[in-house]
């Protein structure tokens, strides 16, 4: 939705879907309710573990792995778990190996959790993989528990930031300064015919912030921004209102808050890694 103007649009959109249990497919039924629950792994009984397990390995029978996946296949076999196994038996030592990896497993999904990620030069941290993981397990294991879907890098290219960075120093964004992220002109990002970009702000818990304009991100489609000089654009972050009445205002909150800046159908230079947000400048 663009504004305002398309909200009857989208909501005539939003009718035309239904869901329906997975139970009554295909026999024309619609509406009931249902509950899911999606515990993390590592909190699973062992009997719904090795549910899981003997789950894994109808999907893998009934949708061969890739290629790629053939080394981490081949030692999931050796362990053995494979394609149309029976699940293993509670007693049996193949279901005391997987416990034990699933023990391990959660102790290395919280390690990368808790990482720092690799920041660009501007600090910003890029996401080059996200949604498109190739072998990268690990990566796809963090984002699968983080969130529940993201598009792919062809599609939209997300940068956040959490704090500013100035040389080698860097300090978290927060609401009781004021910042200014200016994007000269001819350096706004770049996107094709069917995409757009935006800065979006939230607070701590990763929530958008209630403020007093209902304003809770900056971008192209966003109307009546004001331009300054040759087409620039510079966005004001802060938890109070500017005194200057022409400025593009995301307001903040008083605490901390992070920036999360989305690039969709991206131009060749922004899914290369080329072109890199402007800094996060702390005015005051």
């Amino acid at each position: 939705m663009k504004g305002p103007a398309d909200l009857t649009a989208a909501v005539d959109v939003e009718a035309q879907y239904s869901l329906t249990a997975l139970s009554g497919h295909g026999s024309g039924t619609t509406g009931g309710s249902s509950t899911l629950a999606c515990p993390a792994p590592a909190l699973l009984p062992a009997a719904m573990a090795l549910g899981f397990l003997g789950d894994l390995e109808k999907d893998m029978a009934a949708d061969p792995p890739p290629a790629a996946d053939g080394p981490v296949v081949r030692a999931m076999a050796a362990a053995g778990i494979s394609p149309g196994q029976a699940p293993a038996t509670t007693r049996s030592p193949q279901a005391a190996e997987y416990r034990q990896a699933l023990r391990l497993g959660a102790s290395v999904l919280a390690g990368a959790a808790s990482a720092v990620p690799a920041t660009i030069w501007t600090g910003y941290s890029r996401s080059t993989v996200a949604g498109s993981y190739g072998i990268d397990y690990l990566e796809r294991a963090r984002l699968a528990k983080e969130t529940l879907g993201t598009q792919v890098p062809a599609l939209a290219v997300y940068f956040s930031a959490g704090s500013t960075l100035s040389g080698k120093t860097s300090a978290a964004l927060s609401g009781t300064s004021r910042y200014e992220i200016r994007f000269p002109a001819g350096d706004l990002p770049s996107h094709g015919p069917d995409g757009f970009w935006s800065v979006t702000l939230y607070n701590a818990a990763g929530s958008l912030v209630a403020n007093p304009i209902g304003r809770y991100s900056v971008g192209d489609e966003e109307p009546g921004l004001v331009r300054g000089s040759h087409g620039s654009l510079t966005i004001v972050v802060s938890a109070s209102r500017p005194a200057e009445t022409d400025v593009n205002w995301l307001p903040a909150p008083i605490g901390a808050f992070s920036l999360v800046l989305r690039v969709y159908d991206p131009a060749p230079q922004v899914l290369s890694g080329w072109w890199s947000p402007p800094l996060i400048r702390r005015m005051s």
